[in-house]
Order: C-alpha cells, then sequence, then structure tokens
C-alpha cells in the first residue's frame, strides 16, 4: 500500500517503507485523517527545509563575501552551516536551541547570528515572550561584540554592521510593546 499522502516524499519504491506515518496508519494506530495531517506537516517541514537551508547559505556567503572578501574557502562553511541548522530545524529542534545554543557552537559572529535568525523565524509559531528572549539575547551579544570591534584598527565596517542590527533588534523589541530596560530587567529575573 502507497502512504495515502500524495506528495509522501517517501511514496514510490522501496523508500516507501520508511514512512513511519503509513506503519502507524496500517497498524490502526492512528485514522487516516490523523495519517494525512501528519504528512501535510511532514511534507510541509520538508518543503520549508530546503528554503531555510538555500536562504541561510545566501546570508552566509553575503556576509563573508562583504565583511571579509573571501568567498571561495567560505561557500563551504556556509554550507555547512546551512545544512546543519536546516536539519536540526527538520527534526523539530526548537528555535531558541537553534538559534542561541547552535550558533554557540558553531562560532557564528552575533550580527551573522541575526541575519540567520531572520531566514527562520517565520517559520515557527512562538510566542511573544520566546522571541524577546532570543532578541534580547542577540542584542546583549551585539552589544559585547561592539565593544571587542572598537579596539580593531580594521573592525569599522563590521562595528558599522553590528550598529545597523542592534538598531533593527531595539526596533523589533519595541514592536512587542516591551522597552530596552523592561527587557534587561527580565532577563535579569529569569
Amino acid at each position: 500500500m502507497k502512504c495515502p499522502y500524495t506528495k509522501c516524499p517517501f511514496r514510490k519504491g522501496r523508500s516507501k517503507n520508511r514512512c513511519l506515518t503509513l506503519i502507524a496508519y496500517e497498524s490502526g494506530m492512528i485514522n487516516l485523517e490523523e495519517a494525512l495531517e501528519r504528512k501535510r506537516e511532514q511534507y510541509r517541514r520538508h518543503m520549508w527545509t530546503d528554503y531555510i537551508r538555500l536562504n541561510i547559505y545566501r546570508e552566509v556567503v553575503d556576509y563573508y563575501r562583504r565583511y571579509y572578501g573571501k568567498i571561495d574557502e567560505n561557500r563551504k562553511t556556509a554550507s555547512g552551516i546551512a545544512s546543519r541548522i536546516a536539519k536540526m530545524y527538520y527534526r523539530g529542534v526548537e528555535l531558541w536551541h537553534l538559534v542561541i545554543e547552535e550558533s554557540k557552537n558553531l562560532g557564528i559572529p552575533p550580527e551573522l547570528v541575526y541575519r540567520i535568525y531572520k531566514c527562520i523565524k517565520p517559520f515557527y509559531r512562538g510566542t511573544d515572550s520566546e522571541f524577546l528572549r532570543i532578541e534580547g539575547e542577540l542584542l546583549k551579544a551585539i552589544e559585547r561584540r561592539e565593544e571587542i570591534l572598537k579596539g580593531r584598527s580594521n573592525g569599522e565596517c563590521l562595528l558599522r554592521e553590528c550598529e545597523r542590527v542592534r538598531r533593527e533588534l531595539e526596533k523589533s523589541i519595541r514592536s512587542y510593546g516591551v522597552t530596552i530596560g523592561d527587557l534587561i530587567g527580565i532577563s535579569r529575573r529569569q
């Protein structure tokens, strides 16, 4: 039997045996309506994953081209970052872990993390408090980065980028009806 969802990526050939929703449906664990809903969600995530991977790749390549002038050696880096984050999104990893924890693990600078966050945010149905928590953390990271870059002679372009990101983050935080002072108070209480 084939999967009831026509767009199922596991519908053809031997791979249909790997479709867990189909296995659950055949064994009577879920009804057809639940099976179709699960497949719709899986397919949506499947399609969005490729879109996210492509967007993150573009952002990382653009960042390195603009601020470091290196392209060839950083294509591999960009591809690695994009693939890793897209795979984690597909597995259903929460946005906080994806943006904050994983970027620390990969050593991505905060101004680039913000670009990646903007690529992924539309695909998450998060609450305002989740987005505020992430944006507050990014704002703190950007402020620390600005302090580091002020001491460098070649950090002017990156400093301008950090200032632009900081302004965008502050505007975004204010759009939730919270002031920056309130946000600092919230993060200290947590």
